[in-house]
This record gives C-alpha cells, structure tokens and sequence, in this order.
C-alpha cells in the first residue's frame, strides 16, 4: 500500500504524517503512540478517502475506506509487513470514524444496524460490533491476503498460516454481550452465541438469532484479531487500596503480589496462549519470572487455577479507572460488569474464584531478586490445550505477608526481562522437546 515516494511532515504529540496519493499514514512505536496517531488521523484535513494506521509492538493495522462504501482494514505484523490480511466489511455504508475518549475509532452505521468499534492493543486489532438491530442476523467480510499465507477456519477460530505451516495471525473465536446491568451473558452462564465460518473465502459471522431476541440491546460481539506470538501471555494484578477496586493495571511494567500498608491484598493473574501449547505429552510446565524487589522475608506467592467462568481481560491501562472492558479487583470483566464468581474478590474466593488446593505450586519470595522459575502442574497446559478446562489462566495469592510488604515481578510490558513458559514435551517414539512460549 504504501509507495517508495513520500514526504514527512511533522504532525502533532511527535507523529509523523505521511502523505501517499489518497493514503496517510502515521507511523508510531508502541502502544502508547496508538492513541496519538488516531488522535492526529482525526484532526488531519480531511481527504476523499484516508487510513489510519495503528501500529504497536507487533501489529500493524490499516483502517480506512478504499472502497466508496465498505469499510476496509489491513492487518499484518510489524516485522513481516509482506504477511498481509485485508477484510473488507461487505454491504457497508461510508461513514466517517468518531475518536473517542478511549483511543478507539467509532463508526456508526458501518452496516445497517450495526456500529463498529476499533481499538488496537500490542499484538491485536479489537473489534466491537455494536448490533442495534434485531433483524441483523450475520456479518460478512471479504478476504484477501498474501499469496505467503493461508487461511483456515475451525472450530469458531480462523487462523493465516505461512507456507511453513506457522500460525501467523488469527481471529479468535467471537463472543457475545447485551447491555442489561445484570450479567456479562444472558442467562449469567452463557454469552450471547455466535459461529465464524468460510463460505466462498469470505468470512461470515453468523448471530445466535434465538439469543439476539432475548438480549437487550445494543448487543456487542468482539471477534478480536491477533498476531499469533505476539500476545502469548497475558499478566496483571488487582487490589483495593484507596478505593482502587475499579482500577486497572493491565498495561503497568512490573505485578505485584503481598499486601499494601493498609493490610489489603494484591493478586497476580497469568494466563497464556492455549493455541500455542505443543503436541504431544507435556511433562512439565514452568513459568519463568524476574523479580525485581523484594519486601517479602518470609513470604510465599501460591498458584491456583482458575475456575472456568472466571474470564478475565488483561486490559490496557497502567493504572486509572476502568471505563472499557480491563479486570479490575471487582471485576473479571469491566464491561458491562461481570463480576468474579466470587462477587468483588479479586479472585480470591478458594474454590469459588480458583480450584482449591491443599499443596498449590509456591514461589518462596524471600532473598529471590533476579530470575526465578515456578514449577507448575502439566495437566493444568493438557487441560487448557485439549479443551478440558476454560484457559482462565492462574493466580498468585500472598501467603505470610505482613501489611507494607510485597515482592513485584516484571511483565510482559517491560522492556527486558519479560515472564515467559518453558514447557517439556514428548512426541512420536518418545523424543523429548523444550518449547519456549513468550520471550525474555
């Protein structure tokens, strides 16, 4: 898309626009920069036709409308731009994006009865379809990609491989919520249904219609785009202290797990990317972590696993209220408010919020600055991997601490030193395998 012949300007918050025949262009490096560039995209002159690129850590995303009527993006990873995915939204109308006080660009209309909202996240495009109609029954995209991939759709997931067979990038499986207070699902068990398959290469979503005439509407459906790799691991944590409950720390550079001042708690969660556990029979499962302080003599972090309705959303705040779909202490789910199953607990409810365990995986804490390793149970990645259990991850709950007291770790988010999983493996005639999920 983008041509050898261009000229820079600078272009507000330290942006560079780049002008391309009818295309422009904001490149930017990292998350943050995100919200710049739309913010910039959205005060430029208007033109006839316009994108606006979005590029993180590991996704760039291309929005705009090439065609007079449809909606079209453009997603690839950073580092391969030649592994592109074009999706165009069939049957839309030309309506111009609205910024809005989350970074996100809003089109209302983008199809009769539905509004799309777009939000890019490092590693993934999340795409709201806000459906405001009743009559609305399917959504459909036209596909076109790189003749380096292929695309495949199965079981609600579609997935671009290269010519290696490597997952590149993929759609996740979409999920449904209406706008009632009450619950995040209709019935508080189920979110509203939906299927995602291929018919003539073109990607439909097809509505639940059954489950669209009971919801409240508007009803929002989120099938998210991700670059496969990129978002391999998921890590926050939750606490209360100065009435924080509703906060979110999804975007914060380091986790804590121990006790503030006031002797409330704060809880780590750890999830990772069950699509990318290998084959074969895992023998063992460890998370690999750096520990950058230490204010916990004597302290243990302990491991549960999730309970399955527990399904949280890492979020993309550092730190501040959560208005958008980020886990809080009150909240597994901010958006419409889907508590923890254990209420505003932070999922911290044995055997309500996790599994309960008399001898959990245990980190001692105490002199361990550095580089740590937490062994944890194989059958927890088997489970997750072949469908057994609802990938909710796990949490780290403090055991020992006295109030002031506290150990962090570094997160996906930090610049060096990221947690990552080792996992060991045995395939075929018994060949033994390391597998790295995640990088340092």
């Amino acid at each position: 898309m983008i041509g050898p012949h261009f000229t820079d300007q600078s272009f507000g918050a330290g942006c560079v626009r780049r002008k391309i025949g009818n295309w422009l262009n904001y490149p930017v490096a990292g998350a943050k920069g995100v919200y710049e560039s739309i913010a910039a995209a959205m005060t430029a002159t208007r033109m006839a036709k316009e994108t606006h690129v979005c590029e993180t850590n590991a996704l760039t995303c291309k929005v705009g409308d090439q065609d007079s009527r449809e909606l079209t993006y453009i997603l690839a990873p950073s580092d391969h731009p030649e592994l592109w995915v074009r999706l165009t939204l069939v049957d839309g109308n030309k309506v111009d994006p609205q910024l809005q006080p989350d970074g996100s660009l809003l089109y209302r209309n983008a199809v009769d009865g539905v509004d799309v909202q777009l939000l890019t996240a490092p590693g993934r495009l999340k795409e709201s379809l806000i459906v405001n109609d009743r009559k609305v029954t399917a959504l459909r995209w036209k596909v076109e990609q790189s003749p380096l991939l292929t695309m495949r759709v199965d079981g609600n997931v579609t997935v671009w491989s290269d010519r290696n067979g490597k997952a590149v990038m993929e759609t996740r499986a979409p999920w449904g919520h209406d706008s009632s207070k009450t619950a995040l699902t209709l019935d508080g068990t189920q979110p509203l249904r939906a299927s995602l398959t291929e018919d003539h290469g073109d990607l439909v979503l097809t509505l639940d219609a059954t489950d669209l005439d009971k919801a409240t509407l508007p009803a929002v459906y989120d099938p998210t785009a991700v670059i496969s790799g990129a978002t391999a691991i998921d890590d926050t944590h939750v606490y209360t202290l100065l009435g924080r409950a509703d906060w979110n720390m999804g975007s914060q550079n380091v986790t804590y797990v121990g006790k503030w001042g006031d002797g409330t708690p704060i809880h780590t969660l750890f999830r990772f990317d069950q699509t990318q556990i290998p084959v074969g029979l895992i023998t063992a499962l460890r998370l690999k972590f750096y520990q950058s302080t230490d204010r916990g003599a004597n302290t243990l972090s302990k491991a549960y696993l999730i309970k399955d309705g527990n399904t949280w959303i890492e979020g993309l705040l550092s730190g501040g209220l959560e208005t958008g779909l980020g886990c809080t202490w009150n909240h597994a789910s901010h958006l419409p408010g889907q508590d923890w199953l254990g209420g505003h607990s932070g999922c911290g409810v044995s055997g309500v919020d996790y599994d309960s365990d008399a001898s959990p995986p245990t980190h001692d804490n105490q002199g361990a600055v550095g580089w740590n390793t937490l062994e944890l149970p194989p059958a927890w990645a088997t489970a997750w991997r072949d469908g057994a259990r609802v990938n909710n991850g796990f949490v780290l709950i403090p055991d020992g601490f006295p109030a002031n007291n506290y150990v962090t770790y570094y997160t996906t988010d930090n610049v060096a030193n990221k947690p990552y999983f080792e996992i060991d493996h045995t395939v075929g005639s018994g060949a033994r395998f390391k597998h790295l999920l995640g990088t340092r």
